[in-house]
């Protein structure tokens, strides 16, 4: 075929595609959706969390110390007179912990040494408590530190240590999620957006009107890779614009390293979506099977949410089979630590790989097809 040919199929394809509502709602209307839905439900800090407070011995040093809590967005505060009250209450669900003021807070206090407080979480939500513990100790030692220095004492902790935070000092859980849920909502977009048009051919008919016509499979196969693109790049542009506007969540590497990486994950998408509609007879089957490779796979074995080194020997290696796994790396280390040679290498490379690996079968496959 020559490239005027090419040219006039492309144009077909895009043609198409900018005709079919369908197409806006996948592209467009879906990622916007998603990364509304993802940004603010996905919240990896504390907020207004319910706590019980017994304390044993009110003071004007216990009443500083829990104004003190009051006054952050942290936590909300809910007194109760003993601690199996509070414990109740946990157990009922309507708090998620317990702080205990114990009876000699004052005193040790006063005698300049370090008050001791219990600190009790539901731990069914083991992630939650861990953060939710981990801000009531550093509101506790701050306020210690502050207390003694405004009444002339100063706090010698019995070890001090120094803590020095890479990549992301300001401890923001959005440099986290957001390029994290970019990510996972391309996997679903990306290949959803090309299956849709490849499967669509093979149910109307309309692969084998182009094959009539002269067309060659691989010329087919570009367009319609060219396609799912520009399409799905129209998404992306929107997830990028509303991380950028609603959540600030801005790349320490710039935007336009950050876009380009994401050109390589968005072809690795568009091919698998190929792969899966070169193998099914209409929408509906290659709808079902795209929902169970895309989103749950990569959700569990990008190491988004679960970390690849802490996972089983056998399963390791099945996260290079997923796109998401390097586009998750990638992106993570564009956002917070900028360009990183050795990291956007390889993950670059094993999208492209990827790219090979479900491009090839599915024009495999799709030739047998044709031929059938």
């Amino acid at each position: 075929m020559s490239a005027p040919a090419m040219k006039r199929l492309l144009g077909k394809e895009l043609t198409e595609a900018w005709r079919d509502p369908g197409m806006w709602l996948v592209n467009l209307v879906l990622p916007a959706a998603l990364m509304l839905l993802m940004g603010y439900g996905m919240q990896m800090f504390a907020h207004r969390v319910p706590l019980a407070v017994v304390d044993a011995n009110p003071s004007g040093a216990t009443q500083s110390f829990l104004s003190a809590l009051r006054n952050t967005d942290y936590f909300t505060l809910r007194g109760y007179p003993d601690f199996p009250a509070a414990r109740r209450a946990v157990q009922d669900g309507r708090t998620f912990g317990v702080v205990w003021l114990r009876g000699d807070f004052a005193r040790r206090l006063q005698l300049g040494q370090h008050p001791e407080i219990g600190v009790f979480v539901n731990a069914t939500d083991a992630n939650h408590a861990r953060i939710s513990e981990g801000y009531l100790t550093l509101a506790w030692h701050a306020w210690v530190e502050q207390y003694l220095g405004d009444h002339g004492q100063k706090f010698q902790p019995p070890v001090e240590s120094a803590t020095l935070l890479w990549y992301n000092p300001t401890l923001s859980s959005q440099r986290y999620y957001i390029p994290g849920a970019v990510v996972l909502i391309m996997t679903v977009v990306g290949t959803l957006s090309a299956l849709l048009l490849m499967a669509r051919e093979w149910e109307h008919g309309g692969m084998k009107l182009l094959r009539a016509s002269g067309a060659k499979l691989r010329q087919v196969f570009l367009a319609k890779l060219l396609t799912a693109f520009l399409s799905t790049y129209a998404g992306l542009l929107v997830c990028v614009a509303l991380a950028a506007w609603l959540f600030h969540a801005a790349p320490v590497g710039g935007w336009l390293p950050v876009l380009g990486f994401s050109a390589l994950l968005l072809l690795a998408l568009n091919a698998m979506g190929l792969l899966i509609s070169a193998g099914t007879r209409n929408q509906e089957s290659a709808l079902q099977i795209s929902l169970l490779v895309t989103f749950l796979p990569a959700f569990i074995l990008s190491g988004f949410v679960f970390a690849i080194y802490s996972m089983p020997a056998a399963i390791r290696p099945f996260t290079d089979l997923i796109a998401a796994r390097f586009g998750m790396h990638g992106l993570l280390t564009l956002f917070d630590a900028g360009h990183i040679g050795t990291v956007l290498w390889w993950n670059g490379v094993g999208l492209v790989l990827l790219t090979l690996v479900f491009l090839l079968p599915a024009m495999r496959n799709a030739l047998r097809r044709s031929r059938s």
